[in-house]
């Protein structure tokens, strides 16, 4: 959350200058790396390169789609658990369909203690488990949820899959 903080306080800081910056959105996966100056003769490139990388860069980029600005893999959020020892602050996301993986990965929104605390989340989380199980209440549950929180862009993304015929927490994403 830091480095979103930071970016969001730099976009507004440079808005405020009258230029405007587009949202910073941010993909996290953990794993395996290679990482190091690339390249030969005059020109190297320090860089990264992976799996690990490829997926957190999907994950950045499914944001858009998604309608949220910081996307994380299970890896992450359990790896958030284990190390703090405490529960991951974050709502799931869905179990996301990449381009490169023959496996769906869940993915997680992480939030804020105080957001994560708010009723909203719950009612999401309700929500949610439902469209898991392929209950035909998740409509209506995200419906209601929309209704009192217009400007969740995450839970307006599955109401309109609902709306759309999805049934399931699987989600292909357009990229």
């Amino acid at each position: 959350h830091a480095l979103d903080s930071w970016a969001e306080g730099f976009r507004e800081r440079w808005k405020f200058k009258g230029v405007n910056f587009g949202v910073t959105r941010i993909g996290v996966h953990a794993g395996q790396a290679l990482v190091g100056n690339f390249g030969g003769g005059r020109f190297f490139d320090y860089t990264a390169y992976g799996d690990t990388i490829n997926t957190a860069a999907r994950l950045e980029a499914a944001n858009k789609f998604l309608g949220t600005r910081i996307c994380v893999s299970a890896a992450v959020a359990d790896g958030a658990k284990a190390s703090h020892g405490t529960a991951f602050c974050g709502r799931p996301v869905g179990d996301l369909l990449l381009r490169g993986r023959s496996e769906p990965l869940r993915a997680y929104e992480p939030l804020a203690e105080a957001t994560f605390k708010e009723p909203a989340t719950a009612q999401y989380c309700d929500a949610f488990a439902k469209l898991e199980t392929e209950d035909p209440a998740a409509m209506p549950a995200f419906a209601a949820l929309v209704g009192l929180h217009a400007r969740d862009a995450l839970a307006g993304f599955h109401l309109r899959r609902l709306l759309n015929g999805a049934k399931s927490a699987r989600i292909q994403l357009e990229q």
